[in-house]
């Protein structure tokens, strides 16, 4: 009697072939079951003494045939197949021995097993062989036709088999799971990028636009000191050399023997040139040397009535000009 606990054929990769073990004893129905070896498997047949004795408290897996009779050792036969699809098998020092198509193998040496191989584990060294099966190899990975489990064990290969392919959905879920985890991860990642490249396109703009602002206020201050700067320039050419104000009414002065052609108030330079007896001399009041000539600036006086209507009509300076100006226009015209 045999016990081999299966699992799904499915866990098999699609260019690999799938080996097992089909029972040769078809009378005896104790023994007509068949072992699966899985590639990259190591596989065991061996006899369980607690097994045998129906007290066995060891769970074991879907890579272990446990054989019921006391011909069969504790460690009897182990036997898997490679990546390249090549079987093996080995004696592990067992009392009886393993033969391959009846000849004994050498116990602890890998032995290659070939399509319809016959292999047989002994129980008794002069009696018929207890265990007998032909190795096949299938590419499908379907059972083949008319291969039972005993009646006996297919309650415990059907529980095995539910649980192993609960196993399987369990670590299908928890890889789907990591899967997903790492999927969420890498999109997080991605987000985080994206985040941190608006936030410094954001910065960059938020940068550009200070600097520009910082320039524009630069070059408003610049311009506001340029304007001031000519102003007083300004101002100081049309500043009357006698009363030092704004030049009202201005007349240029030239002939003298300085040269000098200086623009004054005609209200100023008539006041200075009257005598106290109301004669009026004509002098420079640079030189003091008679002039030959003066006239009316009409150039200096519409920039000074520019410069004055930018101030208030109320303030001291604005008053002060318009009546030096009235004054100067009522003497022109006398």
């Amino acid at each position: 009697m045999s016990q081999s606990l299966l699992e799904p054929v499915n866990r098999v990769e699609n260019n690999e072939k799938l080996y097992y073990l089909q029972s040769n004893d078809k009378n005896n129905k104790q023994t007509n079951s068949f072992v699966v070896i899985y590639p990259g498997k190591k596989h065991s047949l061996f006899r369980c003494q607690g097994c045998f004795q129906k007290n066995c408290q060891i769970k074991h897996t879907p890579y272990e045939t446990i054989l019921y009779s006391l011909g069969v050792s504790r460690r009897h036969l182990e036997i898997w197949s490679d990546r390249s699809n090549v079987c093996y098998c080995k004696d592990l020092n067992s009392t009886n021995g393993v033969y391959i198509n009846g000849e004994r193998i050498q116990s602890n040496v890998p032995h290659v097993l070939q399509t319809n191989d016959i292999l047989t584990l002994q129980t008794r060294p002069t009696t018929p062989p207890s265990f007998s099966y032909t190795v096949k190899c299938d590419r499908k990975y379907i059972l083949p036709t008319g291969i039972t489990l005993s009646s006996s064990l297919s309650s415990s290969s059907s529980s095995s088999s539910s649980s192993s392919s609960s196993i399987d959905k369990n670590r299908r879920r928890e890889s789907s799971s990591s899967t997903k985890t790492l999927v969420d991860t890498d999109d997080d990642i991605k987000q985080q990028q994206i985040q941190q490249q608006l936030l410094m396109e954001e910065q960059m703009r938020e940068l550009k636009r200070k600097n520009e602002e910082l320039e524009n206020r630069l070059m408003s201050e610049k311009k506001k000191r340029k304007v001031v700067q000519l102003t007083d320039e300004l101002t100081k050419e049309l500043e009357c050399c006698i009363c030092c104000d704004t030049i009202a009414f201005p007349v240029n002065v030239s002939g003298c023997k300085c040269e000098s052609g200086n623009n004054v108030c005609y209200y100023c330079w008539h006041h200075y040139n009257t005598s106290d007896d109301g004669s009026e001399k004509k002098t420079c009041i640079i030189c003091h040397q008679p002039v030959s000539s003066f006239m009316r600036n009409q150039a200096v006086e519409s920039m000074a009535d520019k410069i004055m209507e930018q101030k208030k009509k109320d303030s001291d300076d604005r008053i002060h000009y318009e009546k030096q100006k009235l004054k100067g226009q009522q003497l022109w015209q006398v």
